[in-house]
């Protein structure tokens, strides 16, 4: 299996304020939980440390590969990635083997 850790640093954007965007952004990624079946896990969240650069942190777990690739292809990804471009200052991803 594989992990993906992800953190975001928000920026204003046409939908809101860098706090309003990182609460959408957390709903965004919460609701694809149960949703896309090659997800092992999904956990997201508003970083609650007040010294953190970044806003909201994500956790997800896939079986294999071919479970990404499939995650990023997928239209409901899609539609979060847009806003991320729109929404996001910065991001750092980070990959490893559970």
């Amino acid at each position: 299996m594989i992990r993906r850790i992800v953190v975001f640093k928000m920026s204003a954007s046409r939908e809101g304020s860098p706090a309003e965007n990182a609460a959408r952004l957390v709903s965004m990624f919460r609701g694809l939980r149960g949703a896309l079946p090659f997800l092992v896990d999904l956990q997201c969240g508003l970083n609650v440390n007040p010294d953190g650069d970044h806003q909201v942190g994500l956790s997800v777990v896939y079986r294999d590969d071919a479970d990404i690739v499939s995650y990023t292809n997928h239209p409901e990804h899609l539609k979060v990635k847009a806003f991320v471009q729109d929404a996001v200052e910065s991001r750092t991803i980070v990959d490893f083997a559970v």
